[in-house]
């Protein structure tokens, strides 16, 4: 890497319409080699540079070149530490032999429905991390930096990294900066991109989060129609928060409304019925809204915060109507939960019973 690759770098960027920092690595902080050394450019989130403020940044002590996530749309996927036996072996499928990182990468960015080839995709200097560059749409009221989450692992499978991140409006270190360890960032499908980054939807980076970290969480809550507690199923990501991640804003994108309603999986669905029962993020369509939402999910989960519904006395049906949602979700039940729901039921279609005699 030289400084003549740095500023000629900086300017491709530049010319395609991203916002960029200058960065000096020392050797007395390893920090430095992934922050700018403009200390104006959080001002860059919403105001395009200038030539001349690019050609003005300390180029001659540059290690790296960075990208202002947020201007322009430009946002990122970091995936952190992928493990070894991603890294260094070999997956055998159909006959042919291939890297298990580049089918690794290849599952990312099917999720995101982006080319297999996509040039947008730097390999970090150390070799164990992944950035991919997009862009997506503004949204209104949505303000946050950044989102840690660790990965989810099922089926006793070994973890393929140590937590991705997705950059909202961050900071990024671009290729051909060098990195801590004297490795350089580097473009996994080209010597350098020849194209735009291509966009991405909301609803595809939220199908990549869920794939990635979700978790299924069952909570209870109490219920204002009868002196029961009744119970709900929402998802949640597996997020980091420790001591080297303090300076990031956390935000729960499985509570925020305006991001959820840029969604349309089953999962993001069942989200958003959750949001609207509790009035959870803005929502405050009550329960007719989160049955709405629970019906167009049409998943086992979704029936099972309906059938809780319907046992509470917060939806008016039959036994039989009851016992029909419950057939839709009943593998989600433990037998001890079962017997609960169906005696919470039962009390409740006894009382109603009642009531109109």
């Amino acid at each position: 890497m030289t400084k003549l690759n740095l500023v000629t770098a900086a300017g491709y960027y530049h010319q395609i319409g991203m916002n960029i920092t200058c960065i000096i690595g020392r050797k007395d902080s390893v920090e430095s080699f992934k922050t700018p050394d403009n200390k104006d450019w959080k001002e860059y989130f919403t105001t395009p540079q200038t030539t001349e403020y690019l050609l003005g940044l300390n180029w001659d002590n540059a290690t790296g070149v960075g990208l202002v996530l947020g201007y322009g749309g430009y946002r990122a996927i970091d995936i952190d530490e992928i493990e070894p036996h991603i890294l260094h072996s070999v997956t055998e499928s159909n006959g042919l032999k291939q890297s298990t990182l580049s089918l690794f990468i290849k599952e990312c960015l099917s999720i995101l429905k982006l080319p297999l080839d996509y040039p947008w995709i730097v390999r970090s200097g150390s070799g164990a991390g992944l950035h991919i560059v997009f862009k997506t749409k503004e949204l209104d009221g949505f303000d946050c930096k950044s989102w840690v989450f660790s990965p989810r692992i099922t089926d006793g499978k070994e973890r393929l990294f140590k937590r991705f991140e997705l950059r909202w409006k961050d900071h990024l270190v671009l290729a051909p900066s060098l990195h801590k360890t004297g490795g350089e960032y580097t473009y996994i499908n080209t010597d350098f991109p020849k194209t735009m980054p291509g966009i991405v939807e909301i609803d595809d980076i939220n199908n990549f989060i869920n794939h990635y970290s979700l978790r299924v969480k069952k909570e209870s809550f109490n219920s204002d129609k009868q002196n029961n507690i009744g119970r709900y199923i929402h998802f949640r990501r597996g997020e980091i928060v420790e001591g080297s991640w303090e300076n990031f804003s956390y935000c729960d994108v499985e509570d925020n409304v305006t991001w959820l309603n840029e969604c349309h999986s089953p999962k993001a669905l069942l989200q958003l019925g959750v949001c609207h029962m509790f009035s959870i993020g803005g929502a405050k369509g009550g329960v007719n809204k989160a049955v709405e939402y629970f019906k167009k999910a049409n998943i086992p989960e979704a029936y099972y915060n309906i059938a809780y519904l319907m046992a509470t006395g917060y939806i008016d049906t039959t036994m039989t109507g009851f016992e029909e949602t419950l057939s839709k979700c009943s593998s989600l039940f433990t037998e001890r939960e079962l017997k609960s729901i169906k005696e919470v039921a039962a009390s409740y279609m006894k009382v109603k019973v009642y009531n109109k005699n």
